[in-house]
């Protein structure tokens, strides 16, 4: 088992000049790799202001929204131990907390369009 934080694994997502380097260090991962709720909204919300900020199409940031949901569903991810088996209420982009004109947001929305990553 491994942890990385979450600019490590958005480097696996979004290409930066460190990919290079965060590919290596996860193919250096000895089985799965702890995956958190706060990984979740931080990547999430990191892809959306590069988004915002032009720093990607959309496109791209669609691409690595599904390679990540694809890597969760694979099992290259795993909760740690003690972690509920169920997102928080406080995950999913942080939109239990960040009120309603978020929530009625939907998966189209003002941030470019990106959906909710479930």
């Amino acid at each position: 088992m491994a942890y990385a934080d979450s600019s490590l694994l958005l480097k696996l997502y979004l290409r930066e000049p460190e990919t290079p380097a965060a590919l290596a260090a996860m193919g250096r991962a000895s089985g799965p790799v702890f995956f958190t709720e706060l990984h979740r909204l931080e990547i999430v919300n990191a892809i959306r202001r590069n988004l915002a900020a032009k720093r990607i199409r959309r496109s791209q940031a669609l691409k690595a929204l599904r390679t990540l949901r694809q890597d969760l569903r694979s099992g290259f991810y795993t909760l740690p131990p003690g972690a509920p088996p169920e997102p928080s209420p406080c995950g999913h982009t942080g939109r239990a907390l960040a009120g309603p004109a978020a929530r009625r947001a939907g998966a189209e929305d003002e941030r470019g369009g990106i959906p909710d990553l479930r």
